[in-house]
């Protein structure tokens, strides 16, 4: 299987992101990915590998531990297997 290295800051304008959170990369109802959120310079984010043979779409879920909610990102991207999105960022 191909796969792509995806690494993101996260920034929510109405909810606090932290350390221990987890984001998750969906094609459809499939996950791709799942990655535990860190701080670096006052900024959370997360890298990680989204795996996947062909050119998907794929969306974003937020688990937020303090409160145990998902949430749905209106971000997406496009999986370009074999490729890198690095340094992308996730606002809500």
């Amino acid at each position: 299987m191909q796969s792509m290295i995806f690494s993101s800051a996260i920034v929510l304008s109405d909810v606090t992101v932290k350390p221990g959170d987890v984001l998750g990369a969906f094609v459809g109802d499939e996950c791709r990915m799942i990655a535990t959120v860190f701080l670096h310079n006052d900024t959370c984010f997360v890298s990680s590998v989204i795996h996947g043979d062909v050119t998907d779409t794929v969306r974003f879920k937020l688990w937020l531990q303090d409160t145990d909610t998902i949430l749905l990102l209106q971000n997406s991207v496009v999986l370009t297997p074999g490729g890198s999105l690095l340094y992308h960022k996730i606002i809500k």
